[in-house]
């Protein structure tokens, strides 16, 4: 039997000074790789941004999930990936933003799939 849940994020930013925020992207277009996509605009400083996203799901059980099993090398983080994976991935793992001095790229832990070498690299 399906179960019907809700899942409501919020993410929250409070600033000692008003700033300015730019665009930011969250959902309903589609964008070249078939991504949903919205870009906001916000013109005016402020001390707070938040977002909250609200959705609605179905979860079909066990059996259906099973009908796609996962491979032994996927159990262990960190995953090894092969050529292929590499290659479908890559989109992902690429800076998708300026970062002329390595600021944002330094940012996530060292584990963390986007700081692992690609085996084309």
């Amino acid at each position: 039997m399906p179960i019907l849940y809700d899942v409501e994020h919020v993410t929250a930013y409070k600033y000692a000074t008003p700033v300015t925020f730019g665009a930011h992207r969250v959902r309903w277009i589609i964008d070249a790789l078939s991504n949903v996509v919205t870009v906001i605009e916000i013109d005016e400083p402020g001390t707070e941004l938040s977002f909250t996203f609200r959705l609605r799901g179905i979860h079909y059980g066990v059996a259906e999930a099973e009908a796609f099993p996962v491979e032994a090398r996927a159990e262990a983080v960190p995953v090894q990936y092969t050529p292929d994976e590499w290659n479908d991935l890559s989109v992902y793992l690429r800076p998708h933003a300026e970062d002329a001095d390595g600021t944002v790229a330094s940012w996530p832990r060292p584990s963390s799939p986007a700081n692992r070498t690609a085996p084309w690299t």
